[in-house]
């Protein structure tokens, strides 16, 4: 009978370790979890500054709601007799300069050109950086304020 006992004592002792090493393995993935959620989530505010040298002096800050009522700045290139513009956009963390060699190019190439600083990110408002179905809800912002084609990503 002595056996019988010792063995259910092993099996609860090796039970026990299996819950606290689960416990513990849940505990650190819902903390990493929430510290990733909070780095890339909160706001991301880098130093704008002044319109650069090189891009036209026809460059003026243009300023501009999103649909929930966020400001959303940036920089507009507007070019004569052209009915086509660009926005471009930043990647996280950084804001509209990261884009200027890109606008550019596309201004040279004909088209006017919207850099803006997304929301939680350079002279933009909001508390957090946006993700999922945010961008495409400031995307549709920016072309119902200025008829422009939306193109996303790496030109």
């Amino acid at each position: 009978m002595d056996k019988g006992v010792s063995s259910l004592g092993r099996r609860g002792r090796w039970s026990s370790c299996c819950v606290a090493i689960v416990g513990a393995f849940t505990l650190v993935a819902v903390g990493v979890s929430a510290f990733f959620a909070v780095h890339f989530t909160g706001q991301a505010r880098r130093p704008v500054g002044d319109i650069p040298p090189q891009l036209p002096g026809t460059t003026t800050s243009v300023s501009f709601p999103a649909r929930d009522g966020t400001r959303l700045s940036g920089w507009m290139l507007p070019r004569e007799k052209t009915a086509t513009a660009v926005i471009l956009l930043h990647g996280h963390g950084s804001n509209r300069q990261q884009m200027i060699a890109r606008a550019h190019l596309l201004y040279e190439s004909g088209f006017s050109v919207l850099l803006y600083d997304a929301r939680g990110h350079g002279l933009s408002g909001g508390d957090r950086v946006s993700a999922g179905r945010r961008p495409t809800t400031d995307q549709k912002s920016q072309l119902s304020w200025g008829g422009l084609i939306v193109v996303s990503g790496e030109v």
